[in-house]
């Protein structure tokens, strides 16, 4: 039976069965923007699931990463466009010359990046899974997309002007000693570059992504988002005193 484009997602089990495959993309997407799947088959997943392949490539990436990797996705859902917009709201007038996202994913917040990035000399995003910077360069062409880890952030970003950090990295899940390099190159950077700040989300309402990372560092609530899976609060990471010296809201 001939299913259209789609097919190139599926393979036919032994028992007759249709199997789709999550894995490393291949070099090109589907012609709607939906991309092409290999490898780590999931058996039994039959016909009526080609509907999962008219949803945005997003959506579809992002399920195709938490099977890929649960641990490193730390979330049950993408960031909805009401996250994305108010984290994108916060960049608004920060003074920045450099836009720098860690831990993009599928691009669920590059979006709004995206639309801001002639408000900055240099946007780049920086990812250290492969398959999802795959994700990210067919999304977003005109970004600078960087296969690295965020505890080498200095390596891409060598700034003295001060440098906005929007932050998706899952702090919760992540290992401990890498949680600790990330926030490590995070002060570092911020330290390189006097007048940056770092946004990042959290689920719910408790406490800030991670401890300040020393006295010159300080926490605000910045914004509370309830149209999210789950609601979500946005946190802004300054040096001491930068408020006052900036203006910042």
């Amino acid at each position: 039976m001939n299913v259209g484009p789609a097919a190139a997602l599926f393979k036919h089990g032994a028992a007759g069965a249709n199997t789709v495959d999550f894995g490393t993309m291949s070099d090109r997407f589907h012609p709607r923007g939906h991309p092409r799947i290999r490898s780590a088959a999931i058996p039994g997943l039959r016909a009526p699931a080609l509907r999962l392949f008219q949803a945005p490539s997003a959506a579809f990436a992002f399920a195709a990463a938490v099977v890929r990797n649960p641990r490193g996705v730390g979330a049950v859902a993408p960031a909805s466009r009401w996250l994305a917009d108010a984290i994108g709201r916060e960049l608004d007038g920060c003074g920045c010359d450099t836009l720098v996202e860690v831990g993009p994913g599928t691009g669920a917040i590059t979006r709004v990046l995206n639309e801001r990035r002639r408000e900055f000399s240099r946007v780049l995003a920086v990812e250290r899974d492969e398959w999802m910077v795959s994700v990210l360069r067919e999304r977003y062409s005109e970004l600078e997309i960087v296969h690295g880890c965020a505890t080498e952030l200095a390596r891409h970003v060598r700034s003295t002007a001060p440098v906005a950090i929007v932050s998706s990295l899952p702090f919760k899940s992540l290992p401990e000693e890498v949680a600790e390099g990330c926030i490590r190159a995070l002060a570092d950077t911020m330290d390189t570059a006097p007048g940056s700040m770092l946004l990042q989300y959290t689920y719910g309402l408790g406490s800030p992504p991670f401890a300040s990372p020393a006295p010159r560092f300080v926490w605000r609530r910045v914004g509370l988002v309830a149209r999210n899976l789950p609601p979500a609060t946005i946190w802004r990471l300054d040096h001491v005193g930068t408020r006052t010296l900036t203006g910042a809201r």
